[in-house]
């Protein structure tokens, strides 16, 4: 039974850990909600995140936009296959980042997603 205990406290904390993330994630969704503001961004990137067992791919952009201090960022998203079809390299995107820390930002599509899942 004692071989048992540290098992069982790695997954605790593998578990506490999963909850911060997902706290901290659906806290910077909501700030964003709240406070984002709205930009362009162009595409500057898409491809193809595949898994591990090159069963799956997940369509993927990279994106940039400048914030209002004239800073410019970087973004990642993982996107529809109708959205990654319907984009280009080089294509204007609405996003929302969050004017306190401008690394922070979405696609404003999904951010509309986003908050209705928030609103469940």
């Amino acid at each position: 039974m004692i071989e048992m205990i540290p098992g069982i406290l790695v997954f605790l904390a593998f578990f506490m850990a999963m909850l911060a993330f997902r706290r901290k994630i659906r806290s910077e969704i909501r700030d964003l909600q709240e406070n984002g503001v709205e930009t362009l961004a162009t595409i500057v990137k898409k491809r193809m995140l595949t898994r591990r067992d090159a069963k799956s791919k997940k369509p993927r952009f990279h994106y940039q936009y400048t914030d209002t201090s004239g800073q410019v960022h970087v973004g990642v998203c993982n996107v529809s296959w109708d959205t990654y079809r319907n984009y280009e390299v080089g294509s204007n995107i609405p996003v929302v980042y969050n004017p306190k820390k401008p690394s922070v930002s979405s696609p404003k599509d999904l951010m509309d997603i986003r908050g209705h899942i928030l609103r469940r």
